[in-house]
């Protein structure tokens, strides 16, 4: 059983982040220590967006939501390469793969 609301799991799971060779994006609010590991030295870069969201009793609130992005899937998508191959049980299923 894993406690997922730990520092340490937050950091070991960033640190598998900046080791992967995948194009990896994450999204989340403003953390210190998201901030602190993602950074453009270890390869990534930094977008904050305004959001919203809405409670139970429809109360609406403003947030800025935080989306990190590492180096290789700022290079896919600036060169408009982001390449997503639909397995064969998703083609029967009529899905579709987004035109880039």
């Amino acid at each position: 059983n894993v406690d997922i609301d730990t520092d340490r799991y937050h950091a070991e799971l960033l640190t598998e982040c900046i080791n992967s060779n995948a194009m990896i994006i994450v999204s989340g609010y403003d953390n210190e220590l998201y901030n602190s590991l993602l950074t453009e030295k270890n390869g990534w870069d930094r977008k904050e967006m305004c959001t919203s969201t809405r409670d139970t009793s429809g109360k609406d609130y403003v947030r800025t939501e935080v989306v990190w992005r590492n180096h290789n899937c700022v290079s896919a998508q600036e060169a408009n390469n982001v390449p997503i191959e639909l397995k064969p049980k998703e083609l029967q299923q009529k899905k579709v793969n987004p035109i880039r």
